[in-house]
């Protein structure tokens, strides 16, 4: 069974306004890891928190707060962990793949142009 672990990871002067967070939310505040290692080797404290607490963090990150946090998943208890970029990743507007579309059209037109100029 794969078990999806999420960590945070916020700047030092957040650490007391996280903690606290933590503890409104009846999460340990003693589930910090120091030293966690990234695939790059780079160490990274963080604190294992739940995948709804993750949410949570990330209406905060996105107010005005001031807050500013890191997430991090992995998929086994002692795996190395890997930043959770997905979470911030939009889906493109209907206006915005309606003109990407377009531009490819374009350049689809253009590449035929030139390949019937050269011929």
């Amino acid at each position: 069974m794969k078990t999806t672990q999420w960590f945070v990871e916020c700047n030092p002067k957040d650490n007391e306004s996280l903690v606290r967070l933590l503890a409104e939310r009846c999460i340990d505040v003693e589930s910090k890891f120091v030293g966690l290692r990234d695939a790059e080797g780079r160490q990274h404290d963080a604190w294992l928190v739940p995948s709804e607490f993750v949410t949570r963090l990330r209406s905060a990150n996105r107010g005005s707060t001031g807050f500013k946090f890191r997430f991090f998943v992995r998929d086994t208890s002692r795996g190395i962990i890997r930043p959770a970029d997905f979470l911030e990743q939009k889906k493109p507007t209907a206006k915005k793949r309606k003109a990407q579309e377009g531009l490819e059209t374009i350049l689809k037109r253009r590449e035929k142009s030139k390949k019937s100029t050269t011929d």
